[in-house]
């Protein structure tokens, strides 16, 4: 792990900090892999040199920023008594609108700097662990309360600069709490048994057209070394095709990655209608769902990473994603839910379910998960299973 050099004085203190703060500003501004250490010392007000004094390089910035952050939040999560859920968010909120550009920063460097980025979410997740170690499937709990955290953080500190809604909030603590469904759900097994019957669709055959190869050679690229190291030469050599025919097919890099991402979700729906067919139920359908998506990470990790990836290329693409998902999921539940739910905000139990989906899907993507578990953690809640 980088190493920041100490500041002597008060003074120094002072000047350090404020270094910091401009950092994560300008990588907020522009993107960690767009900025240089003369972009940081110009937006700190100090010549470069001044930045020399302080940090070794601009993975270093990220490490301080890390303890930083980690410090404020395992402060705050460790005043919370036990696993109070409306706590829980409230706290990950309101510390996320605080540090909104060192925060965005962090989740940013997961893809370009992954020390800094799992110190500052090893510290997060330990605090949390001991917030729910007394539930009755901690493991579970873990992976619920911190995906929801994610995403209404995302959602409302970090995207819109405001406080997540304390209805919202509220309804997703319920829900984490005392479970998704209206009445305890006792047939798991069944249902997760129901989940796992289904057949995902073969392999798309190799493309054969020129745009094709080149998707698919990008798609492999950007997932394995991430969209700004992945070189336009390499992806047209891997595709059997030269550089300017990449430009004929795709007016820039981002324009590929664009269309990557498409494709993904294509591929994400695909699996998600084909493990729905004949669910009995919403409930079974939501646990259907997650089987799918489950599946689709084991078959396309590097996919995922894509899709995740895609908030710090094209912020834009990335809010119409996940909200325009999170509007079409609401509505599916507002037509088929009724009287399965415990809850009629459709709006916040479906990112909710998206923030839990998420981290359980990083959790168990890549092998067997326990899906009576999730079932059981998800519908009836981690305090009442």
């Amino acid at each position: 792990m980088p190493q920041t050099m100490p500041a002597a004085t008060r003074k120094g203190e002072n000047t350090k900090a404020r270094l910091t703060a401009a950092c994560a500003r300008e990588i907020r501004a522009r993107g960690f892999c767009n900025v240089s250490v003369s972009d940081f010392a110009a937006r700190a007000e100090l010549a470069v040199g001044g930045f020399y004094r302080y940090y070794k390089s601009k993975e270093d910035v990220l490490a301080e920023m890390a303890d930083v952050l980690s410090r404020d939040l395992e402060g705050r999560l460790a005043a919370l008594d036990g696993a109070a859920v409306p706590e829980l968010l409230r706290a990950f909120c309101a510390f996320a609108l605080k540090n909104r550009c060192m925060y965005q920063a962090l989740r940013e460097a997961e893809f370009y700097c992954p020390p800094a980025a799992a110190v500052f979410n090893g510290r997060w997740r330990r605090a949390v662990a001991r917030a729910v170690a007394g539930t009755r499937r901690p493991e579970l709990a873990l992976e619920i309360v911190c995906g929801a955290q994610y995403f209404w953080a995302m959602r409302y500190p970090v995207w819109q600069g405001k406080p997540a809604p304390e209805d919202k909030l509220a309804v997703s603590a319920a829900i984490i709490s005392g479970g998704l469904a209206a009445k305890k759900v006792l047939a798991l097994e069944e249902m997760a048994a129901a989940a796992s019957r289904w057949t995902a669709h073969k392999p798309a055959a190799k493309p054969q057209d020129a745009r094709g190869k080149l998707l698919q050679s990008a798609q492999e690229q950007f997932g394995k070394r991430g969209f700004y190291s992945a070189p336009v030469a390499e992806i047209s050599r891997r595709a059997g095709l030269s550089v300017g025919y990449f430009y004929r097919c795709f007016g820039s890099k981002e324009d590929a990655f664009r269309q990557t991402t498409v494709n993904l979700r294509r591929t994400l729906t695909g699996y998600t209608a084909s493990a729905c067919s004949g669910a009995q139920s919403r409930l079974e359908t939501e646990l259907r769902s997650l089987s799918a998506f489950f599946e689709f990470i084991r078959r396309n990790p590097q996919g995922y990473r894509i899709l995740r990836e895609a908030e710090f290329v094209d912020r834009a693409l990335a809010e119409d994603y996940y909200l325009g998902l999170m509007r079409d999921y609401a509505a599916s539940m507002r037509l088929t839910a009724a009287g399965e739910f415990a809850t009629e905000d459709y709006e916040a139990a479906a990112f909710t379910l998206m923030g839990a989906g998420h981290a359980l899907g990083l959790k168990y993507g890549g092998v067997k998960p326990p899906l009576a578990e999730i079932a059981g953690a998800l519908f009836n809640g981690i305090l009442g299973e």
